[in-house]
């Protein structure tokens, strides 16, 4: 009976070892108080069946001993019949024990008894295993609804599940993510704008930072440190030389 349930909406493999261990539990949880409730419906169903069978023998312990009395006394004649109504109650007795019978009325009442007896057992039995079935139904349909709440609260850890659950029975919901929008809403959005300010204040300060770094430059003014600026040259027949030396330093030897 417990592989009856499949609990849906989880993908165990994207679960990390908490989660699944998790899962595991709850899906244990639940197949248990499902099949301890079965088992006692099971078991109540048993108790009351061998009681009313046994009421049942009973009664037709009764219903025969009735039965083969009627039997008896249509076999006799209209005199042995009136003779029999003569005699004492000691002297019936006698020879309905002889006879290998009870007298009517005796097993008539116990009769009655024993069909009141099984009506109650009927009635009970109708009051009690309407309420465990009851109870039962009501586990089958809440299991869905539950295990719909364990997804949420892997997908959403840090939400009040309490306050979602709350936000779903105030509206008649039962998709908790739409709930948990509509709770958390504000806050969500709050939570968006934040992180939207945060990002770029953070930009903002690393371009900053990217900047200080450049070296300065001004027109007319350098970007080589005076160490490793070359001197002005002197004249034009200078700068020349200077460059005949620069290119012949560059050739491939």
């Amino acid at each position: 009976m417990e592989d009856d349930f499949n609990i849906e909406g989880i993908d165990v493999t994207k679960l990390d070892e908490a989660g699944k261990k998790l899962y595991a539990q709850l899906e244990g949880q639940f197949k248990g108080a499902y099949t301890k409730k079965t088992q006692a419906l099971s078991e109540k169903q048993k108790e009351w069946e061998a009681e009313k069978a046994t009421l049942a023998q009973e009664a037709a312990t009764y219903k025969a001993e009735i039965d083969g009395f009627n039997g008896w006394w249509n076999s006799m004649t209209p005199q042995q019949q009136a003779y029999y109504k003569t005699l004492s109650p000691g002297q019936q007795d006698d020879i309905l024990e002889g006879q290998g019978l009870v007298r009517p009325e005796v097993s008539a009442k116990d009769y009655e008894s024993v069909a009141k007896e099984m009506q109650g057992l009927r009635e009970w039995g109708a009051d009690q295993f309407g309420k465990y079935d009851k109870r039962v139904a009501s586990l089958e349909s809440s299991m869905p609804l539950f295990m719909d709440l364990v997804d949420f609260r892997f997908k959403h850890p840090d939400a009040d599940w309490k306050r979602v659950m709350k936000r779903a029975q105030t509206d008649n919901l039962r998709n908790f993510d739409l709930a948990y929008q509509l709770e958390y809403g504000d806050e969500l959005k709050e939570k968006q704008v934040n992180e939207e300010v945060t990002r770029r204040l953070s930009e903002e300060t690393e371009k900053k930072s990217a900047e200080k770094n450049l070296p300065e430059f001004t027109p007319g003014k350098s970007i080589f440190s005076p160490e490793t600026a070359a001197p002005a040259a002197k004249s034009w027949s200078d700068a020349s030389a200077r460059f005949t030396e620069a290119a012949a330093s560059t050739k491939a030897p």
